[in-house]
């Protein structure tokens, strides 16, 4: 009998080996576009948005070596296929001025927030974390943008997503699960 359940083991075992083998046959296109009309930004604007979001958002991918193992590389397609759909930095002078200064502002929110770059691309890649100094030239450029001086100082509660997004990045970098944190910000209604 129980040789009957380590065959049945040697077989699962197998029928996945196999699985995996045919899986690498679908390979994904990881191909990177030349850039046709690139951001032409500040020098640290661009070097906050090439760490933190060419990845996904430009046609300047680097490609990990997971992108190259099913089925791991059909997420990270997926990921660039859609963050290149929603902003591609390589395009970025192909939007209209309004469009630019729209985008900006949306850039600076979503990562004050802390909803870019999403949780799941920084467990691999740590260097895309945003610190306060980051999320402040996002927020200058953001507000230049506008040319209006109110724009400048982040409204109150993206000032306090900001403020969250760096107090949980911190506790990532020292090994805490940041709950507590998550805690006091559900209690005070935030």
């Amino acid at each position: 009998m129980s040789g009957s359940r380590f065959s049945l083991g040697k077989r699962i075992l197998i029928i996945l080996g196999v699985a995996i083998v045919v899986m690498q046959f679908f390979q994904i296109d990881r191909s990177n576009p030349p850039a046709t009309a690139p951001l032409a930004g500040p020098a640290p604007v661009k070097a906050v948005l090439e760490r933190a979001c060419y990845d996904c958002h430009s046609n300047e991918t680097r490609w990990p070596w997971y992108a190259y193992v099913a089925p791991m590389s059909w997420l990270v397609g997926d990921h660039v296929t859609h963050g290149r759909s929603e902003l591609n930095f390589s395009e970025w002078r192909n939007l209209s001025a309004e469009d630019r200064a729209e985008m900006r502002e949306e850039i600076y929110e979503e990562a004050a927030e802390g909803e870019m770059p999403p949780s799941d691309y920084l467990l691999l890649h740590s260097d895309a974390a945003l610190s306060a100094e980051d999320l402040s030239t996002l927020r200058d450029w953001s507000a230049a943008s506008y040319g209006d001086e109110a724009k400048v100082s982040p409204a109150p509660q993206l000032r306090q997503a900001a403020e969250q997004n760096e107090s949980k990045n911190a506790n990532r970098e020292n090994g805490a699960s940041g709950s507590e944190h998550e805690e006091e910000a559900g209690e005070s209604g935030h």
